[in-house]
């Protein structure tokens, strides 16, 4: 019964499941996934690894999805989300307008407060306006559309839930993501990006092509834009499309200095939650759910096992770094903002005594 109901998905290459090198069981966990350095000595890998490639605006794909699930019965279940983004999980059960199904909206865990903190901390300010900005041109591009992205991710977990498999955000947080983009950025491609967003965002999807060689130009799925009008069309003419990864084909054609942090670092970042995080410790079977367009990507990492180690270098950036630093035993942001407000009540009183 199981090889029945998922042949047609490994036959169409949407399912994979992943061979494993011979040395899996005596590959440590990742620090930092979960563990300490010392406790990820005993991670056991799990013994079955599928990745199915799914499209997030796609009814046949959330339908793949369940099916999927319902067939393979895996312990966990691993999606293409992070905290940041896990509102898209619940999504269907928002009011209209809610944020939750903005893939840039911010509705992650913790409510609005928690999840801003949590932008400031990971990423900075400037990722944290990045973020804010691309989450106004996806409701204005998606207010059109009745699409919402994510379905895949919804259905998911609700199939997760009847098989009582544990649900795994897989994905690194966006915040890092788009600090790690921004850094990535020469000051040319900055005032190129910031100049031309509006157009950028503005601009129809390019082609669909061949399905069965997805091209990891357009991977960055769910992380960089939202359907157009044209999207809806699409979409009814192909159900398995994702026309979201086409639509951000845009902008790594524009700039080809966010492939690598936007789409082959999330890869490497996938394949380890899948296969060395604590999550996932000593499961029998598990089934990754990722974007069409990173499939590819997170198989090859998981067979070639050529990232391992690499998560904390993965998660780096210059902001969660100063964020760890301490002066005089107190963190560094903390530090800072205290240095500035005394500064700024000296003036103040030096300005009051100097008008008395």
């Amino acid at each position: 019964m199981l090889a029945s109901a998922v042949t047609p998905l490994l036959d169409s290459g949407r399912l994979v499941r992943v061979a494993r090198c011979a040395d899996a069981l005596n590959t440590p966990g990742e620090p930092g996934s979960g563990y300490t350095s010392a406790a990820a000595l005993d991670h056991v890998q799990p013994v079955e690894i599928y990745v199915l490639g799914t499209s997030h605006v796609s009814a046949r794909s959330a339908a793949q999805v369940e099916a999927a699930i319902e067939a393979l019965r895996p312990d966990a279940v691993i999606v293409e989300l992070c905290r940041s983004r896990s509102g898209m999980l619940f999504a269907d059960e928002a009011g209209e307008g809610d944020r939750a199904g903005n893939a840039f909206g911010l509705s992650g865990e913790g409510g609005l407060l928690r999840t801003m903190q949590r932008s400031v901390s990971l990423g900075g300010v400037v990722p944290l306006l990045l973020r804010i900005a691309l989450a106004r041109s996806s409701e204005s591009l998606g207010s059109a559309t009745a699409l919402r992205p994510g379905g895949d991710f919804r259905a998911a977990r609700r199939a997760a839930e009847r098989v009582g498999a544990s649900l795994v955000l897989g994905d690194r947080p966006i915040e890092i993501t788009l600090e790690r983009a921004w850094r990535a950025l020469s000051l040319c491609e900055r005032w190129r990006l910031v100049r031309g967003a509006g157009a950028l965002f503005g601009a129809s999807p390019p082609a669909t092509p061949d399905r069965s060689a997805p091209s990891s130009a357009s991977s960055a799925d769910g992380m960089l834009g939202a359907p157009s009008k044209e999207s809806v069309m699409i979409e009814a003419a192909l159900d398995d499309a994702d026309v979201i990864a086409q639509f951000e084909a845009v902008l790594a054609a524009q700039f080809p200095s966010l492939v690598e942090p936007l789409i082959r670092e999330r890869d490497a970042f996938l394949s380890l939650t899948i296969k060395s995080s604590m999550a996932v410790s000593g499961k029998k079977r598990v089934l990754g759910v990722v974007g069409l367009g990173h499939l590819d990507g997170v198989v090859t990492a998981l067979e070639q096992n050529c990232h391992q180690g690499k998560f904390r270098t993965l998660t780096y950036t210059p902001s969660r770094a100063a964020a760890k630093q301490k002066v005089l035993g107190v963190p560094r942001p903390l530090a800072t903002r205290l240095a500035v407000d005394a500064s700024v009540g000296l003036g103040a009183w030096a300005w009051w005594k100097s008008h008395l």
